[in-house]
């Protein structure tokens, strides 16, 4: 597999721009181990504390996906402080909605897809 770049990591380099108020990455939970630490090695390359700038959205005490109210409404809320998010597994996510709510504040939403 040499040479082959995660989806994540291709689009995380090109829309991850920490830039005023937008510093902030977010990783869908589960995020894959891989990700969450190619995630934190960008960070850290663009100057950034990746303790400090990465963020993991995880679902509600004792739930095991997320919701795509939650999300909606964390974009809503606090997504002027992100400049990009992936969702590695958006199982049960509404896709639409979540990019819609993100694209409000302008912040750019991977998804991890595959096909069969």
């Amino acid at each position: 597999m040499s040479g082959v770049v995660h989806p994540a990591v291709e689009f995380l380099n090109s829309h991850y721009a920490p830039v005023g108020t937008r510093m902030q990455l977010m990783l869908g939970w589960p995020v894959d181990a891989d990700v969450d630490a190619a995630a934190r090695a960008l960070v850290e390359t663009r100057g950034q504390d990746a303790l400090r700038r990465v963020c993991t959205l995880r679902p509600r005490p004792g739930e095991d996906a997320l919701r795509t109210p939650d999300v909606v409404e964390f974009f809503t809320k606090y997504g002027h402080e992100y400049s990009a998010a992936w969702f590695g597994s958006a199982d049960g996510l509404d896709r639409a909605a979540v990019s819609a709510a993100a694209a409000a504040v302008g912040s750019a939403v991977g998804w991890h897809v595959t096909t069969l």
